[in-house]
């Protein structure tokens, strides 16, 4: 595709868009690698409450007991990245300051227009890698804590599910 030829040579303009979308990205990925690891979570905890299905003992209720603690963390971190959900009846969502909106302002800000990106996009990429920063801190949190100690309890049990 050609630009239009009324509006001059834009190149200079594409590439500056170009290598601040890439800087985004960069933040972009950390936030795919969290919620990766936030989804193995979930998953890795559901596997164990299903093979736990039916079982008594004091291992076996403490694990479903960290289990639900390790749920509820991820819940409280997907809330901090896409924010809570509305429940309630009525017109219109509460706005809430996200990680996701966040990204997706600084994407936009990039791309809707047709000028080379000016410090008030710079600002929202770094608003955005600011708070994915945060996202990746808290999971870290989690996969350092909660989640060893999930995992060292399983294995403890000797009823490890992820063997099979």
């Amino acid at each position: 595709v050609v630009d239009d030829p009324r509006m001059g040579n834009r190149n200079n303009i594409k590439l500056a868009q170009a290598a601040l979308r890439a800087e985004l990205k960069k933040s972009g990925d950390k936030l795919i690698e969290v919620m990766d690891m936030m989804s193995k979570a979930e998953d890795a905890t559901k596997k164990v409450d299903t093979y736990l299905t039916g079982m008594k003992g004091k291992e076996i209720d403490s694990l479903k007991n960290m289990s639900k603690t390790l749920n509820e963390e991820i819940k409280k971190l997907r809330e901090f990245i896409n924010g809570t959900p509305q429940t309630k009846q009525g017109y219109g969502q509460v706005p809430q300051v996200t990680v996701m909106n966040q990204y997706q302002q600084a994407s936009q800000g990039i791309s809707s227009k047709a000028i080379e990106p000016g410090q008030q996009e710079k600002d929202l990429v770094a608003r955005a890698a600011t708070m994915i920063d945060e996202a990746v801190q808290k999971a870290n949190v989690i996969k350092d804590g909660i989640w060893k100690n999930y995992m060292e309890l399983v294995k403890a049990t000797k009823l490890d599910p992820f063997e099979k």
